[in-house]
């Protein structure tokens, strides 16, 4: 199990807010991340390691 940490952003990269959530594998995570999905982006990170950026949904 990994302890990844999810940094919420908005438009202008500034943390709106901080999650640490475990995963199994990158993949995992991956897979659960459409959960936090509040129209904001998601940097996600394995301690110094980029995982991903994942870009939230924007508008209806």
């Amino acid at each position: 199990m990994t302890l990844y940490h999810l940094f919420v952003t908005d438009p202008r990269g500034a943390v709106l807010q901080h999650l640490a959530v475990d995963g199994e594998s990158d993949e995992d995570l991956l897979a659960q991340i459409p959960r936090y999905d509040d129209g904001h982006d998601i940097e996600i990170w394995d301690g110094e390691r980029l995982v991903a950026i994942y870009r939230g949904r924007k508008g209806p």
